[in-house]
C-alpha cells in the first residue's frame, strides 16, 4: 500500500501492522507502528490498538524492559472506557508478572483488572478463540487453586464454563 493509505486510514494501517506481526515480521510492524503513531494519538481506540501491538512485539522478543514500559505507557494513556485493548494489555501483562518475572500478586492484581474490566464492555474480545473475561477468570481461578481457596477455585471454574458456553 502507498504510505499515504496508512494516513488517511490509520485502522487500516494497524491491521497492516498486525499482519506483519502475525507473519513474523516484528520490524517492518514496528516501522509501520512508528509511522502511525502521530495518527492515532487523539482516537483511544486507535491508541489502545497501537499498544497492544507495541507490548505484544516486546514480549514475543522476550524485550522485557520495553514491554513493562510499553504496558505501562498504554494504561496511563488508554482511558478505561476502551475495556477491549487494556484487557489484551492486562493479560499479557499478567501472563509476564508470571512467566518472567515470577510476581504472582501483580500477576494476579492484572488478571483481577482485566476481567472486572473486560466484564463491563459491550463487545468482548477474544484471544485464540477465548473471551478476554474467560482467560482472565482461568488464571485467577489456578490461582484461587493453589492458594488452596478450593471453594472460591470452583466458583469461578464453573463461571468460566458457563463464560465458555455462551
Amino acid at each position: 500500500f502507498p504510505p499515504q493509505v496508512f494516513h488517511e486510514r490509520p485502522r487500516l494501517g494497524l491491521a497492516f501492522a498486525w499482519t506483519l506481526f502475525i507473519s513474523n515480521q516484528s520490524d517492518r510492524a514496528e516501522e509501520q507502528l512508528d509511522q502511525l503513531a502521530p495518527l492515532v494519538q487523539t482516537t483511544p481506540s486507535l491508541l489502545g490498538e497501537h499498544y497492544v501491538i507495541r507490548v505484544i512485539i516486546a514480549a514475543r522478543r522476550f524485550d522485557m524492559p520495553a514491554f513493562f514500559e510499553f504496558a505501562q505507557q498504554a494504561l496511563s494513556r488508554v482511558p478505561s472506557e476502551e475495556a477491549s485493548p487494556r484487557s489484551r494489555i492486562l493479560i499479557t501483562l499478567g501472563v509476564a508478572y508470571e512467566e518472567m518475572s515470577g510476581d504472582l500478586i501483580a500477576a494476579k492484581k492484572a488478571f483481577l483488572e482485566a476481567y472486572e474490566l473486560s466484564k463491563t464492555s459491550p463487545s468482548v474480545s477474544v484471544v485464540a478463540n477465548a473471551p478476554l473475561p474467560l482467560i482472565a477468570l482461568a488464571y485467577l481461578a489456578d490461582y484461587a487453586y493453589l492458594e488452596g481457596n478450593l471453594r472460591n477455585a470452583a466458583k469461578m471454574y464453573e463461571h468460566a464454563i458457563e463464560l465458555a458456553e455462551k
